[in-house]
């Protein structure tokens, strides 16, 4: 790794965790039709969409990831699952969709659109079941590429800043 310079080893992280997370995800698109009791019906009815928002999404649980990993205190990563990983999981639009939170909870669909993991499952829930209701495709989009800047830039000066002292 000493020709390469240090934004690049931090670059070599978010991308290796980009392509896990777009293994993963391309393992259990698959199981969905398989696993549940009750049959589930996903068709990707735009390709183009899930494609952009499975690179855009893969991307930015890398960048989630190097930003967690330079500011945490090893010692204390397992401290990241219950203060961290938890709430934006169950914030994040997982489970139900955005627009079914804006309908109820309004305060609340406000709050969590400052949580990354909402436009990861509302733009993969506009590809995958558009029947559904969700936020619109270029509001998705922004909110990806937004996110992914904002924390890149803030890993990648955590990684540095971690590497570097």
């Amino acid at each position: 790794m000493c020709p390469l310079p240090l934004w690049g080893v931090a670059l070599e992280k978010v991308c290796f965790s980009a392509m896990q997370s777009t293994i993963a995800a391309l393992l259990v698109i698959p199981m969905a039709y398989y696993v549940p009791a009750s049959p589930v019906r996903a068709d990707i009815h735009n390709w183009f969409l899930f494609l952009l928002v499975l690179l855009l999404a893969s991307l930015l649980a890398g960048n989630l990831g190097l930003v967690i990993g330079s500011t945490v205190n090893p010692r204390q990563i397992g401290l990241v699952f219950s203060i961290i990983v938890v709430p934006i999981t169950f914030l994040g639009c997982v489970y139900y969709p955005w627009t079914g939170l804006l309908k109820n909870i309004k305060w609340l669909a406000i709050a969590v659109l400052f949580n990354p993991i909402v436009y990861m499952s509302e733009g993969l829930r506009a590809a995958v079941t558009p029947s559904v209701a969700h936020m619109p495709s270029w509001g998705i989009l922004v909110a990806l590429v937004f996110f992914n800047a904002a924390l890149g830039r803030w890993g990648f000066k955590g990684f540095l800043g971690r590497v570097l002292s």
